[in-house]
């Protein structure tokens, strides 16, 4: 065992990473398909501490992407919710890393009393496949509430103004952005108070050899935690998309007709 470790650690000078492409500010993809956000620049922050070459992987989608690096062919997940479903075939990497807070986002009009999880049980909402709040909403909602869920947030935000549903659980900054891009500024809003304070990890597949990296990791990431190096990378990223938001569009086009539950919508895809 000792043996093995100790190749492991060598084999460890490049680690790939993926993420989900529909998640901006935190992780997205690019015109050109490439992954980006404010979780692949800490990420890569974190590794370039430890000498270890980060190599950025785009995987279609977010269920994509934590089925890749659960078969192990991608090393680490970016900015996975904690749940013991994952727990299963990923190493999260503490302490957390938060960057988001979670909300309920609703159609204006639409709005209604929310104070904790139970206000949700008479409401139908609806999420994007694979999603997770962490472990306490994750498991309350399985047992008590009606989710639908779909292939993109661009779809699950079409719902919600088509009344199909009546709220849609997000992270806020990442939310906003996403409203701001289908120009729903005028016709959505956000219930208080946030559902959780998110806490998002870096994880490492249990069939990497870069788990050999994880107590280093730990210890880099607790630092540039303190130093409040996240909250820096978040703020900037948040900043430039708003101000690149004609760029950010334009990587959206309204080309298909997305069938949902029996219905047809309108969904942007990446081009």
């Amino acid at each position: 065992m000792l043996i093995s470790h100790s190749i492991w650690a060598q084999e460890c000078t490049t680690i790939s990473m993926t993420g989900n492409p529909e998640f901006p500010p935190v992780t997205w993809n690019q015109k050109d398909g490439t992954l980006t956000g404010a979780y692949v620049e800490y990420a890569s922050t974190v590794m370039k501490e430890l000498g270890v070459k980060p190599e950025i992987e785009p995987s279609g989608n977010w269920a994509r992407a934590q089925l890749r690096v659960k078969r192990g062919e991608v090393d680490l997940l970016l900015a996975p919710y904690y749940n013991k479903h994952r727990a299963l075939w990923l190493h999260f990497i503490h302490p957390s890393v938060s960057l988001d807070p979670a909300v309920v986002f609703v159609k204006k009009g639409n709005q209604f009393r929310y104070r904790q999880f139970a206000d949700l049980k008479a409401k139908k909402g609806v999420l994007q496949r694979g999603y997770s709040l962490g472990v306490q909403f994750d498991e309350y909602a399985k047992k008590n509430l009606s989710i639908v869920w779909v292939n993109s947030w661009d779809s699950a935000f079409q719902m919600l103004m088509m009344k199909r549903v009546d709220y849609l659980p997000h992270s806020y900054y990442a939310g906003l952005l996403q409203v701001k891009k289908l120009g729903l500024e005028n016709d959505v809003e956000t219930l208080e108070p946030p559902i959780l304070e998110d806490k998002m990890y870096l994880a490492i597949s249990i069939k990497s050899p870069c788990v050999s990296i994880i107590k280093r990791l730990s210890t880099v990431v607790e630092r540039l935690k303190t130093d409040q190096v996240h909250g820096r990378i978040n703020g900037n990223v948040y900043k430039n998309l708003q101000q690149r938001e004609p760029t950010y569009m334009r990587s959206f086009v309204w080309t298909r007709i997305e069938p949902v539950f029996g219905s047809v919508i309108c969904g942007r895809v990446p081009i």
